[in-house]
């Protein structure tokens, strides 16, 4: 995992390049976001489920991108006192990082 690829997946906005692949998860993570400064919590948190079920099943369970997303979810969660949600998602978003960790160490891409 190099820092091209970690600057790749902070960017979830949508932007005109993005594809049918791309456009769905950044758009849900986007209303997600929008969602969480305005106190709608559980509007919310049902965007950020959509958009790490797409993400995952678009990217693949061990990609940057869904460990963001992850990372994210769980920041609204401790927001809102969901301790033990926060705890496993961040727990798998550091899990999915460490396998990337080890992969680009191995060589494995």
């Amino acid at each position: 995992m190099n820092i091209d690829s970690f600057s790749k997946a902070m960017k979830t906005k949508p932007e005109d390049k993005d594809t049918e692949r791309t456009l769905g998860w950044k758009v849900l993570v986007e209303g997600a976001k929008v969602c969480h400064k305005r106190g709608d919590f559980e509007a919310g948190a049902e965007m950020f489920e959509q958009a790490l079920t797409m993400a995952e099943l678009r990217l693949g369970p061990k990609h940057i991108v869904l460990a963001h997303i992850l990372m994210q979810y769980s920041e609204m969660c401790e927001e809102v006192k969901d301790l033990d949600k926060a705890r496993t998602l961040s727990s798998r978003a550091r899990t999915i990082l460490g396998q990337l960790a080890a992969d680009s160490e191995s060589g494995v891409s």
